[in-house]
């Protein structure tokens, strides 16, 4: 199994998020926070304290049973960097003063690799960063075997080059590794390109709230808008009736309609788009271009 920490510490007397990041890298160890009083030996013990203290299932519960030694932990600093962990050691609760100041009392021995920024990173494991859940697991195999083969290797300017030239490319390994303002680009270019709408730049904003963008068709100027989730995110109909038409596309999820004025576009033919039209996509974009080539 793999799995993504949150580095979102609550420090005290003084110490900082750096200083939480720079322990934790330096003496080797996974640290998240949630502490209790008494004498802790074994994670049922921390489950009773801390479901007694916060009333709830907070994540240092799972944190204490998972992961497992072997397995690999991604985590992101908040400045944007990106550490690669592999788990060394089994769960273990700490009343070190130290360790309280930073709030990493719970904490399992990691070994850890700094990978660097997002051009470094598989857009799929990118987006795992983007729920609020401290602690939660990355289910997929190929971010698995990825993960396996980055922390035995320096990342390099071309470090996700380097491994995908040992992959067989297809849409899975393409959808999984571009990022998700890529796959938004990808279906803005294709319904201009060949379904004849025009995009207007003013819809395109992060605040957007249910759909990406709104476009135009430049011979009947109907309205249409798209909505595009990278992942395994199911769709449906909600925004039926926003536009004359909608489009949708979920690279991994199911996406339900049996209406007319609703298009749900495929991984497929979206793939086929990048390969027939590579000159039109992101500059961002090249290397990808240039391993699909």
């Amino acid at each position: 199994m793999l799995w993504r920490l949150h580095i979102r510490p609550d420090p005290k007397n003084g110490k900082t998020h750096d200083d939480v990041v720079s322990y934790c890298t330096e003496n080797h160890v996974a640290g998240i926070g949630w502490p209790v009083a008494g004498n802790i030996l074994t994670p049922s013990d921390y489950e009773r304290a801390a479901r007694s203290k916060y009333g709830v299932r907070v994540a240092s519960i799972p944190f204490a049973y998972n992961p497992v030694i072997g397995e690999y932990i991604w985590a992101r600093d908040k400045n944007g960097k990106y550490y690669l962990g592999r788990i060394r050691g089994n769960w273990f609760y700490s009343n070190d003063p130290l360790h309280l100041e930073l709030d990493i009392p719970n904490q399992r021995a990691c070994e850890w690799v700094r990978i660097g920024n997002e051009e470094n990173v598989p857009g799929k494991i990118v987006a795992c960063f983007r729920p609020a859940k401290t602690f939660q697991a990355i289910r997929d195999p190929q971010m698995e075997e990825f993960s396996k083969w980055a922390f035995s290797r320096v990342p390099s300017s071309n470090f996700l080059t380097e491994w995908l030239k040992e992959q067989r490319i297809d849409k899975k390994t393409f959808f999984n590794f571009i990022k998700a303002d890529d796959c938004e680009d990808i279906v803005g270019l294709y319904l201009q390109k060949v379904k004849g709408y025009c995009l207007i730049p003013s819809s395109c904003k992060k605040a957007t709230i249910g759909h990406e963008f709104i476009l135009k068709h430049s011979i009947t100027s109907q309205t249409a808008v798209a909505q595009v989730k990278q992942g395994g995110v199911e769709l449906d109909e909600r925004l039926r009736g926003n536009a004359n038409h909608v489009f949708l596309f979920s690279t991994e999820g199911v996406v339900t309609s049996d209406s007319n004025d609703i298009t749900v576009l495929t991984a497929d033919e979206l793939f086929d788009f990048v390969c027939q039209n590579k000159n039109l996509l992101p500059s961002r974009m090249d290397y990808w271009l240039h391993l699909l080539s």
